[in-house]
């Protein structure tokens, strides 16, 4: 089994790879909110420049302006995913697809994206633990 999901294949697919990226960050955010260390900040050698929160979740402001300013570090974090973290961020990308499904004025784009970055991470935490990620 593998300790981390490669996520290098869904960035040339830039809508999904930025929902799954803003989901990782969420689920940052959400640790750091109820007082727990976060499970998969953005990892950096000179974090005095940079509030925790921005490094939760790099992200939150665009994949173009998060590697302009992080430049091989995002790369390096958006590219892997620790594996323990799929079924959290799976979680999250089906809330959000059921939240955008209920919204009238939600995009098709914003739907198909969410849908996009859910089925590649399914499929992936899948052959990462050798079909035990639904488990």
């Amino acid at each position: 089994m593998a300790d981390v999901i490669d996520l290098s294949p869904l960035l040339c697919e830039p809508d999904a790879a930025e929902m799954l990226l803003r989901a990782r960050g969420q689920l940052n955010v959400a640790f750091r909110k109820h007082g727990l260390f976060c499970p998969d900040p953005l990892p950096l050698s000179d974090l005095f420049h940079v509030e925790p929160a921005e490094s939760d979740d790099p992200a939150a402001s665009g994949m173009v302006k998060a590697r302009a300013r992080y430049k091989a570090a995002f790369d390096t974090w958006a590219t892997a995913m620790p594996v323990r973290l799929a079924q959290p961020v799976l979680e999250l990308l089906r809330q959000t697809h059921e939240a955008l499904a209920a919204q009238c004025d939600a995009s098709e784009t914003a739907r198909t994206a969410v849908m996009r970055a859910h089925a590649f991470l399914a499929s992936r935490a899948d052959r990462a633990t050798g079909g035990t990620a639904g488990e």
